[in-house]
């Protein structure tokens, strides 16, 4: 198509003005409930001159107009759908805008080149992620090349009051958008919530992993489509979690002891670090466990042979046999080591639990 039914597409465009007040006026979804879209009147000071508008535009459609036709989208609402004249009250809002209509339209944006006079952006242009090519390299790609030279693209440009209008908009794709079911992979459609994350961190509790979560999640919901988060979302999270313990942990089980010993003073706990500062020793003990103690006290074991956590310390209850035949447990240590030591600071600490009084049970 030649660069004067271009020009006639762009004129249509503006000049049906009560095509754009439909648009303004027809009823927002929640994503875009908070954009200020504004279409003021047919003002000079305000609206960009139209032989403007079709002079910056006519190259980029005459371009792309032909080639992506073919793949225009369908079935978006029409509230949701770029219209040129659209004023906006800042860029940002724009940009949000164009965003929530590639998510309603399967495709995911990304921010192009923009013009920026005296530290403020005269021009911007938004592109869909597939746009441009993928350089060749020597080595063999393994990974399926993500761009195929999309032309789908928006125009901002800086009006009047330090508005954006939008001048330039290039609908069609040049390749298939994303279907209800792939939706779910595309960068902008996907987001872990905190539901997400409570059953992560739940789950992890139970040493269930972030696979079994992503399925059990899916099982909620009904269908991997409406999960909201890909597995490798699950997986990342995951992940973090473990690096913030990995750092924190030894600190959060210390914090942990101290608040119980706030609210109930009989609880006893003590700890000791070795020359580096790693925590070496743990004993604690509840008021159930001292009472246990007192009551069941003519015969107590402990059982050295769990080591079962990544940091390999010695888990060591203090266990006997109640009046019922069931196991009670005294107190319970984590040591580094079994050296002569670690079992001699181990006892005395255990020793000096059962001789604290029982202030609540």
């Amino acid at each position: 198509m030649g660069s004067r039914s271009s020009s006639n597409v762009i004129t249509n465009d503006i000049t049906n003005k009560g095509q754009m007040d439909e648009v303004i006026a027809s009823k927002s979804i929640s994503e875009i409930s908070a954009l200020n879209i504004d279409v003021p009147e047919i003002v000079q000071d305000d609206v960009v001159d139209e032989a403007e508008v079709i002079e910056d535009a006519e190259e980029e459609e005459e371009e792309a107009f032909g080639s992506s036709n073919m793949n225009r989208i369908f079935g978006c609402p029409t509230h949701l759908k770029p219209v040129i004249g659209m004023v906006f009250d800042n860029l940002e809002l724009g940009i949000a805008f164009y965003e929530a209509y590639g998510k309603e339209c399967g495709f995911v944006t990304r921010k192009g080149s923009q013009n920026n006079k005296q530290g403020v952006t005269t021009h911007k242009t938004c592109l869909c992620n597939k746009a441009g090519e993928c350089e060749a390299k020597g080595k063999k790609h393994r990974r399926q090349r993500t761009r195929v030279g999309c032309l789908v693209r928006i125009n901002f440009k800086r009006i009047a009051n330090g508005k954006y209008q939008i001048y330039g908009f290039v609908e069609g794709h040049n390749h298939m958008p994303a279907t209800p079911l792939t939706m779910v992979h595309l960068t902008q459609t996907r987001e872990l919530n905190i539901v997400h994350k409570k059953m992560i961190v739940d789950n992890s509790k139970v040493n269930k992993g972030p696979v079994m979560t992503y399925r059990m999640f899916k099982e909620y919901v009904r269908g991997y489509q409406n999960v909201g988060a890909s597995l490798e979302d699950f997986k990342n999270f995951s992940r973090d979690i473990k690096k913030f313990l990995s750092e924190e942990d030894a600190q959060m089980l210390i914090e942990h002891f101290m608040k119980i010993k706030t609210m109930c003073p009989s609880f006893y706990f003590d700890f000791e670090v070795d020359e580096k500062g790693r925590l070496s020793h743990v004993f604690w003990a509840d008021p159930i466990s001292i009472k246990n103690y007192l009551l069941f006290v003519d015969m107590t074991s402990i059982d050295t042979t769990f080591r079962k956590n990544k940091y390999r310390m010695i888990f060591a209850p203090f266990t006997e046999v109640d009046h019922h035949k069931r196991c009670v447990t005294f107190g319970a240590g984590l040591l580094i080591n079994e050296s002569k030591e670690s079992f001699a600071w181990l006892f005395t600490r255990f020793l000096e639990a059962m001789g604290v009084v029982i202030l609540c049970v």
